[in-house]
């Protein structure tokens, strides 16, 4: 690894379950709640020891080695009950923390022990009408869509507490390209937009071109201090990801999901998501598993290199 990494960040997408159903989901396996790692306290810890220690391995021949972040992702991370202890397990390996989350984790949890645990919030928001988040499925079962007034007091909260880490995430898709997120913006006043073109793996019916991506990005170019975009290149194989069942995994190239790479371990799954993963970490170790995964190491250090938001 080239200097100037700022942070060897590990995605733990630690359930499938959510208390919203987007159309699009990243988290999506067709998996079994039982058969989800992060749901036992004990192979959580395990997971998360071992592949430390390999990313600890990663960065030993340098001089000034990368922080560790792990990042709790899902579904909904705040879904699980052992993901505050998980979090703070993490704290006392000496690794940074961050959440994405759908705004249940910021109403959830407390403010000022989101501020001493957690070194980066990221909340997900696709829009901020009430229509487009019941047609993309950001609503309840009960049919209540995603509530941003909600959320951006949860974030002032977070504020006050003296969080100076809030990130904001969008998928940018048919349903909300021609959105103008200004007053969401204005709203959360967030220190970083993570702005991504919707992954092909998820149908064409909704979405968009590079081309339409791009207008995208030149529409809210008055945020471009705050923006960080990835287009599909961008996002593909560029990621460390580890799903529930505990495996390396990444989007495919094809919508079949395999990428050109030793087939025996690149399963769609049962949801058929178009992703590819390794043996479970586990069953095999989290360097052996990570050593089946197709990373660019090139692109991921594009991502890390200077800015850890």
């Amino acid at each position: 690894m080239e200097p100037g990494l700022a942070e060897l960040v590990v995605n733990l997408h630690i359930t499938e379950r959510c208390n919203y159903s987007c159309s699009y989901c990243f988290g999506k396996w067709g998996i079994q709640g039982s058969d989800e790692v992060f749901q036992d306290r004990g192979s959580a810890v395990a997971l998360i020891s071992d592949v430390f220690d390999v990313c600890t391995t990663l960065g030993r021949d340098r001089a000034d080695p990368p922080a560790i972040r792990f990042n709790f992702a899902g579904g909904e991370p705040a879904l699980v009950p052992d993901l505050p202890a998980m979090i703070e397990f993490c704290r006392g390996l000496g690794a940074r923390t961050s959440i994405v989350t759908n705004g249940l984790a910021v109403r959830r949890f407390d403010a000022q022990w989101l501020k001493h645990n957690v070194d980066i919030i990221g909340i997900s928001i696709d829009s901020a009408a009430d229509r487009t988040n019941v047609r993309i499925g950001r609503a309840t079962r009960s049919g209540r869509p995603f509530d941003l007034a909600e959320i951006a007091r949860a974030v002032a909260d977070l504020r006050r507490a003296g969080h100076r880490a809030i990130k904001m995430n969008t998928v940018v898709s048919r349903e909300n390209l021609a959105e103008d997120f200004s007053d969401v913006l204005r709203a959360l006043r967030p220190d970083r937009w993570k702005v991504m073109q919707m992954l092909p793996v998820y149908g064409s019916a909704t979405a968009v071109s590079s081309a339409e991506f791009d207008a995208f990005l030149r529409r809210h170019s008055a945020s471009e201090a705050i923006i960080s975009s990835e287009n599909n290149e961008e996002m593909t194989s560029s990621y460390l990801m580890i799903d529930p069942m505990g495996r390396f995994f990444w989007t495919s190239e094809g919508s079949d999901g395999s990428d050109g790479s030793d087939g025996s371990h690149g399963s769609e799954g049962s949801a058929g998501n178009g992703y590819a993963h390794s043996r479970p970490i586990m069953e095999s170790g989290a360097a052996a598993a990570l050593a089946e995964c197709p990373i660019s190491w090139d692109k991921y250090r594009a991502r890390y290199r200077t800015e850890p938001l």
